[in-house]
Parts: structure tokens; sequence; C-alpha cells
């Protein structure tokens, strides 16, 4: 298994190992032991895109899987959002409707799924 494959694979392991938490790239590194510029070239070769725009993404799904999972009484779209580390609360709201098309009040409100 040649370093890139290697390194990837540790960073697919990583996330597989915490599929509910936000990560963050200078805690990957660490854990995985390449540097950010390393762990940036590897996934912008396997992915498309670095790291960093990953994990935001990967963020943002877990915010809307727990909103779209969530009672609107029993949270906010708040609490939510600085659960999994945003906390430009009207950035995280602009970005969550740029990307899914809705706010995040919007999916707390829908019936659960």
């Amino acid at each position: 298994m040649g370093e890139r494959t290697t390194v990837m694979h540790r960073f697919e392991e990583l996330i597989e190992a915490e599929p509910d938490s936000p990560l963050y790239l200078m805690d990957i590194c660490e854990k995985i032991g390449v540097t950010s510029r390393t762990l940036r070239l590897h996934c912008q070769e396997h992915l498309g895109m670095g790291p960093h725009r990953y994990l935001w993404l990967r963020r943002m799904t877990l915010a809307r899987r727990r909103l779209m999972h969530t009672e609107p009484d029993a949270a906010t779209a708040t609490d939510i959002a600085m659960g999994y580390g945003f906390g430009e609360l009207g950035r995280f709201a602009v970005q969550y409707h740029a990307l899914f098309g809705e706010t995040p009040s919007e999916t707390l409100r829908r019936p659960i799924r």
C-alpha cells in the first residue's frame, strides 16, 4: 500500500470511528500522523476537494440529519448547529440554506422522518 493510500485509509477509518462527532483538521492530522499539507494533497487527489471542505460538508450533513430527527421542542436549530461546531449562526444558516434549499428552522419544523 502506497503512502497516499495509507493516509487516506487512516483518514477514512478515523471518520468512520466517530460518525456523529465533529472532527477538526488539526486533530485528524495529529491522530493519523501527517501534516495538514500532506492530508490536503491526498484529499484533493482522492476526494476532489481538500479535507477542510470535506469535513465542513460532513458537519453540515450531520447537523441536517440531527435537525431532521429531532422534535422541535427538544432542541433549537442553534443548539444543534453549535453542537456540530458552527459558532457563527447567521453564516451557518446562510450556508445551510445554500446547500440544502431550506433554513435549519424549516428542516427542524418538518415532521420527523
